[in-house]
């Protein structure tokens, strides 16, 4: 009889919590274009991937963050209808969000 188990931990948060002092997502739920602004101490390049619920990476974009506060809307209206996972990654540190499209 097999006894061994395993867990799976899925990131929903910030891994370091100095990495992001605030991030925000609005509108949430969207029709496809929605604003992601968030503030961090930390400057450098940062990657922001959208991914449908199959896993699937449907958006990524490379960006330079020179100042503290980063703003930028985005505009995805072939985005289907549905609950996506928006991801932004800077070196080590990884924000894990719902973005919600509806119609």
């Amino acid at each position: 009889m097999d006894t061994s188990s395993a867990a799976v931990t899925y990131q929903t948060s910030i891994i370091s919590a100095q990495a992001c002092t605030f991030v925000r997502i609005y509108p949430n739920p969207s029709t496809g274009t929605f604003e992601v602004d968030f503030t961090s101490a930390e400057k450098g390049d940062f990657t922001i991937k959208l991914i449908n619920i199959a896993g699937q990476v449907i958006y990524k974009d490379n960006f330079i963050k020179d100042k503290v506060s980063f703003k930028k809307t985005f505009v995805l209206p072939d985005l289907s209808i549905g609950v996506y996972q928006l991801q932004l990654e800077s070196g080590m540190n990884l924000f894990n969000s719902l973005l919600i499209i509806t119609r």
